[in-house]
């Protein structure tokens, strides 16, 4: 009796060890999926938006305009309990104008991508966003990525692998015209980095459809190297047919490499738009959609 009573006794205590260990340990996330769509109005408590590994209250919510056809002005994303993001637009829109999706890479780090969409793909914010400091960081802004080099910038996720993300930035270059040109980042000294200074354009819309041969509109000289200060290879001429191959982004400066008449080169892109068209780069860019 002594002995069942001894057996009794442990496993009763071992089941108290138990239960302090359970609550007294934090709650741990299930690995988030690789991707989640987080909608306005409703509250998740099943993922892990700060990176810590433990499971987080997310809310996003929403300002209405009293008296108004379901408008808001505003939103703000609270992250256990605290507000963590705001965004304050001077237009109001709709809720299903909201894209917010979390995306977590393979070290079980989380980015928050948020897109307002305007029309024209125009909106107060495109971006990925870090929880860091019990505040929403923006890490890549869509919107500023390459800003000099066109207008209508847009971008979104594509795709995970790894530790590594997969975008596309989409612009009206004043090069180029409507283009997609695909990034790849990193996830590097705790936050996402460029993996590669080169850009591949996935689509170049023309006048002609979807092509990268463009005939030169006026002379363009291209260089040996996408570096400043490069040295001069050849010059493109007018009337010259050009094949676009890839970009480069160095020091927040855009480079574009062409391959023409046999030789390969980089020339430096349009920064304003072309007040004529015997300004314009290439004969079939096409600027509107």
């Amino acid at each position: 009796m002594k002995k069942v009573k001894h057996i009794f006794s442990t496993a009763a205590l071992l089941f108290i060890l138990g239960l302090c260990v359970l609550f007294a340990s934090p709650v741990q996330a299930k690995s988030n999926p690789t991707k989640v769509t987080l909608q306005p109005g409703r509250i998740y408590r099943q993922y892990d938006i700060t990176g810590n590994g433990k499971r987080d209250k997310i809310q996003i919510k929403t300002t209405p305009i009293t008296d108004s056809d379901g408008s808001i002005s505003d939103f703000s994303i609270y992250v256990n309990g605290k507000k963590a993001y705001t965004l304050n637009s001077i237009r109001n829109f709709y809720t299903e104008d909201v894209c917010a999706q979390l995306y977590t890479l393979s070290n079980g780090k989380p980015f928050l991508y948020l897109y307002v969409a305007f029309e024209n793909g125009d909106g107060p914010v495109c971006g990925i966003f870090q929880y860091k400091g019990r505040k929403l960081n923006e890490v890549i802004d869509f919107q500023e990525t390459l800003e000099t080099y066109g207008y209508h910038q847009m971008g979104y996720v594509t795709g995970v692998s790894g530790n590594r993300l997969y975008v596309s930035q989409e612009l009206n270059s004043y090069s180029l015209g409507l283009n997609s040109i695909r990034f790849v980042y990193k996830y590097s000294r705790g936050t996402l980095v460029p993996a590669s200074k080169y850009g591949s354009y996935t689509s170049i819309y023309t006048l002609n459809g979807r092509s990268r041969y463009l005939t030169a509109n006026r002379d363009i000289p291209v260089y040996t190297t996408a570096y400043a200060n490069a040295s001069l290879k050849f010059n493109i001429l007018k009337g010259d047919r050009v094949r676009i191959n890839k970009c480069a982004l160095i020091k927040g400066k855009m480079y574009i490499q062409i391959s023409s008449k046999g030789m390969t080169g980089w020339i430096l892109p349009a920064t304003s738009y072309p007040e004529t068209a015997e300004y314009q780069q290439f004969t079939e860019t096409q600027y509107a959609g």
